[in-house]
């Protein structure tokens, strides 16, 4: 009897036992189920288990090619009793990571002016090489020695948060957006081989004939930029001639002052009306010595080459319009 009375405590105590444990365990698990990742003091995310961000970290890894980190470095993990719907998604992970893990970059400048931060030089000159394509249509132009920029480049070595690393793509569209809001960032200068035909200061005699083709005065000394005609799916209305900033721009005609200004995208502009109906723009100009309603002589220095405006250089962009319709400008000058 005095046996089965053991059996019976030794039974009564395992099962005491089996039930404690069970009893832990469920409140473990009601108190645990996933962790708290922690930046510092701050709950930055919440997790099902660690595989979470690390799957994230290897996925923005491999974009990204920088080195490897330590996660550890930057987070640590508190388990914790967390709301289903608290736990991150992936690209929730990705967003976190890139704006908690700091790496080495290079902040491209260009004359001192921040652009954007980049991995490496070599982003930032694949950047420049589109912006190039994006403003100069080289299939228009003949005879190029060189498009050079016209800025000091520079990249200087710094650390920023992943998120503020940009792509080549995203640079450009910096540029462009800075460039096209009054800031240029970069602008370029095209320089033709020797045997092209430079457009020069030439005055012409006088003559009765041919309004247009007798009395035109060539505005500035260059060499031709871009020429009349279609342009980037748009109708590219007059001549652009690219010369140095400050070389005097002259009148092509007698005439008299009707605008002296700004006019969006052309920068400053001076337009000029003349006689049979003919009217000549000069756009981008640095600085303007006419006023409107001032009588004006053909060759008179009436403004300086300039970058403003829409402009991706220092450039005279010269219209010449008959009857209020832009014509080419190139077939008059040609035929001196």
């Amino acid at each position: 009897m005095k046996k089965i009375r053991s059996h019976i405590k030794e039974i009564i105590v395992v099962a005491v036992t089996i039930i404690a444990i069970s009893y832990m365990l469920l409140l473990n698990s009601l108190d645990y189920n996933g962790y708290v990742v922690y930046s510092e003091d701050e709950a930055v995310a919440y997790v099902k288990d660690k595989f979470c961000i690390d799957d994230a970290y290897n996925s923005l890894k491999e974009k990204t090619a920088f080195k490897e980190i330590q996660l550890e470095e930057y987070f640590r993990f508190e388990k914790g009793k967390i709301d289903i719907d608290k736990f991150f998604t992936e690209e929730q992970l990705k967003n976190m990571l890139s704006n908690y893990i700091i790496v080495d970059a290079y902040a491209m400048k260009s004359d001192e002016k921040l652009i954007g931060f980049v991995k490496s030089d070599k982003v930032g000159e694949e950047a420049l090489e589109k912006v190039k394509d994006k403003y100069i249509d080289t299939a228009k132009l003949e005879d190029i020695e060189s498009i050079d920029t016209n800025n000091n480049i520079s990249y200087e070595k710094v650390k920023c948060n992943l998120s503020s690393v940009m792509t080549s793509e995203q640079i450009v569209n910096s540029i462009v957006y800075h460039n096209n809001n009054e800031e240029k960032l970069i602008t370029f200068t095209v320089t033709k081989i020797e045997k092209t035909k430079p457009v020069i200061n030439l005055d012409y005699e006088d003559s009765s004939v041919a309004f247009l083709e007798k009395q035109l005065y060539v505005p500035a000394n260059g060499v031709i930029t871009s020429h009349f005609g279609e342009r980037w799916g748009a109708m590219h209305k007059g001549l652009d001639i690219g010369a140095n900033e400050n070389t005097p721009i002259k009148a092509a005609f007698n005439g008299r002052v009707t605008f002296s200004g700004v006019l969006n995208g052309y920068g400053n502009v001076i337009i000029l009306s003349h006689d049979n109906n003919v009217e000549t723009l000069y756009a981008h100009c640095n600085k303007l010595y006419v006023n409107e309603g001032e009588s004006i002589s053909k060759g008179q220095h009436i403004a300086d080459v300039g970058n403003t405006g829409n402009s991706t250089g220092p450039h005279l962009h010269f219209e010449i319009r008959v009857n209020g319709e832009a014509v080419d400008p190139l077939k008059y000058i040609m035929e001196k």
